[in-house]
């Protein structure tokens, strides 16, 4: 079989330390949005099985889920291009075929969403998704675990003419929120796209993840608050925002 490159656009990682625990600078949130996939809920494993049964498809070697927990997490239709060249609209075919099977199934909310979700949902917090999953599996999956309501809005891929990492799905996502961008909006994410929306969108970037994960998502600046899962930042916002 034939390799195929899925990290094509990746950028180096750097063994500096990206993220600055510096809770004091934090301005007070009015919204916070949040992606979806690995931030809110486990999709790891879907991703994995859809990608291989595409892979497989076209005679390509399968991937290991270390790898595709690596590779960039843009859209669909941004990263498959690149990986599929002219035929990537046929391998886009197959992988939702297979990913919806499956994704429902396999939907698993991440250890403390659910209680941060249900906290946040106490308060006048705006709060919205914003995802690189196709926007209508999105709210599908919203729906399925019955989070829908708490969001005022929940954008996904092909919901604006862009995807993350431009700021096209932000401004969709605060459409209903009379908020101008600004550091008092929070972008809660698991990956470099995240971080670098929230930044070219001029919105306060919240990495969710360990420091292993935070080294391969590198957006190279120390500016950034780091939160090791939900449950952690659930206690944060109960300790300094929810009081």
């Amino acid at each position: 079989m034939k390799r195929v490159d899925l990290a094509i656009g990746a950028g180096s990682i750097s063994q500096a330390n990206m993220l600055q625990n510096n809770m004091s600078t934090l301005q007070q949130p009015q919204a916070i949005l949040f992606d979806w996939d690995n931030t809110l809920v486990d999709s790891w494993g879907t991703t994995h099985e859809a990608y291989n049964a595409t892979l497989k498809h076209f005679d390509l070697e399968p991937v290991t889920l270390e790898f595709i927990r690596k590779r960039p997490q843009t859209s669909v239709r941004t990263s498959f291009p690149n990986i599929f060249g002219p035929q990537w609209q046929q391998a886009e075919k197959i992988y939702y075929e297979n990913f919806h099977k499956i994704h429902l199934k396999r939907l698993t909310p991440l250890p403390g969403a659910s209680e941060l979700i249900d906290a946040l949902a106490t308060t006048s917090l705006y709060l919205a998704v914003v995802s690189n999953k196709v926007g209508d599996n999105l709210r599908l999956e919203a729906k399925h675990l019955g989070w829908d309501k708490f969001f005022k809005q929940l954008v996904g891929a092909q919901d604006t003419p862009e995807d993350k990492p431009a700021i096209a799905p932000v401004i969709k996502a605060l459409e209903p929120a009379p908020l101008s961008l600004g550091k008092h909006i929070w972008f809660v994410g698991d990956s470099a796209i995240d971080m670098e929306c929230a930044q070219n969108a001029g919105l306060t970037p919240i990495f969710i993840g360990t420091e292993e994960d935070a080294r391969f998502h590198n957006t190279n600046t120390d500016q950034i608050m780091r939160m090791d899962n939900c449950q952690v930042f659930k206690q944060y916002l109960l300790d300094n925002i929810l009081i």
